[in-house]
C-alpha cells in the first residue's frame, strides 16, 4: 500500500509541476535599457562553482556494510543537483558521520471489533519507525570549517501475511539518502556562489511584468523552477567616524524559468511588487 501511495503521490506531483511550470515566451518581451552603471569587477565577475574533493570522509558507527553507500550516494546527489565540481584533489573537503540507522518496532494485537451486524478480530500487525541522522564537517581550501546536522524518519506497517518481515535494507536506503539530501541542501546553500543579473526585459503588453537574466546556467548547476535570492548590494557611510560600510540586502526571492541557457537563465520575481528594484548588477544567490 505504501509503495502505491508513493506512485500515486509521484503521479500527482508530475500532474502539479506541469500545470503550474514557469514558462517564459521571450518574443513577449522587450529590452529595458538600463541607467545602472557597474563597476569593472562585476563587469567581469564569472560565476565560478565551488570545488569538492572525490575522496569524503565517512564515519559510520552505526552498520559498516553503509559506508561506502553514503560517499557514493552523496557524490551522485551532487551531481543531479550540480552544487559542486568535483575533483581528485582541489576545493572543499567533506566529513560524513553516520550517528543513527535503526528502528523501533511496536506489535498491535488482534483487537475485537463489534457492530451491529456483526463481530470480528482484526487481524495483528507490526508497526515500524525508521530513523537515521548524520552530520556533515566541511572544510574549506582556506581553512574555515562549517558544520551540518540533518535527519529524517517514516513509518510503515508489516504485511499482514508476513507481521514479523522485519526492515528491509532498501528501507534504510530510504531514510539514509533524505538524511544525505538534507546535508547537502544545507551545505549547497552555504556554499552557492554569487551570480549577477545582467538583463532585464518588460512585457510588451504589460509595463509590469519583468524578467530577469542572470550569468548563471545549466553548466552551473541552475535548472528550471529552482528558487534563487536577489540581494542589492548598498553602500553607506558611518556618518560619526566617516567609515564606508557595504551591506547586502535582501530584496526578495525569484524562480527560474524554463528558459535557461548553458551560463545563462531567465528568472521570474516571486512577488511582482519588486521588480521595479531590480537592476542590472544586482547580486542573485541560487537555493537548493
Amino acid at each position: 500500500m505504501r509503495h502505491r501511495n508513493s506512485l500515486v503521490a509521484l503521479f500527482v506531483g508530475i500532474i502539479f509541476l506541469g500545470g503550474c511550470a514557469t514558462k517564459v515566451d521571450l518574443y513577449k518581451y522587450k529590452d529595458v535599457s538600463s541607467t545602472q552603471i557597474v563597476d569593472d569587477s562585476k563587469a567581469n565577475y564569472k560565476v565560478v562553482k565551488p570545488k569538492l574533493q572525490r575522496n569524503i570522509v565517512v564515519e559510520n558507527y552505526s552498520d559498516p556494510s553503509f559506508t561506502g553507500t553514503i560517499s557514493d550516494y552523496f557524490l551522485a546527489a551532487n551531481n543531479m543537483k550540480g552544487i559542486f565540481t568535483v575533483t581528485e584533489s582541489e576545493g572543499y573537503r567533506i566529513r560524513l558521520s553516520l550517528k543513527n540507522l535503526g528502528h523501533t518496532r511496536i506489535y498491535h494485537p488482534s483487537v475485537l471489533v463489534t457492530n451491529k451486524e456483526k463481530s470480528y478480530y482484526t487481524r495483528p500487525y507490526v508497526s515500524y519507525n525508521v530513523s537515521c541522522s548524520a552530520t556533515a564537517e566541511l572544510n574549506a581550501p582556506d581553512g574555515k570549517k562549517s558544520y551540518f546536522e540533518a535527519s529524517y524518519g517514516y513509518s510503515f506497517s508489516s504485511d499482514p501475511n508476513n507481521i514479523w518481515g522485519g526492515v528491509s535494507r532498501e528501507r534504510y536506503l530510504e531514510a539514509l539518502q533524505e538524511t544525505l539530501d538534507k546535508l547537502l541542501r544545507q551545505i549547497g546553500n552555504e556554499v552557492a556562489p554569487e551570480a549577477l543579473i545582467v538583463s532585464k526585459k518588460v512585457a510588451i503588453d504589460d509595463n509590469k511584468d519583468y524578467i530577469f537574466m542572470i550569468n548563471m546556467g545549466s553548466q552551473e548547476g541552475i535548472r528550471p523552477e529552482q528558487k534563487v535570492s536577489l540581494y542589492k548590494d548598498v553602500i553607506f557611510k558611518n556618518e560619526i567616524d566617516g567609515e564606508t560600510l557595504n551591506n547586502k540586502v535582501l530584496i526578495g526571492t525569484a524562480t527560474v524559468s524554463d528558459q535557461v541557457m548553458a551560463h545563462y537563465a531567465w528568472i521570474v520575481l516571486d512577488d511582482d511588487d519588486h521588480n521595479t528594484l531590480i537592476e542590472v548588477g544586482d547580486i542573485v544567490r541560487p537555493q537548493y
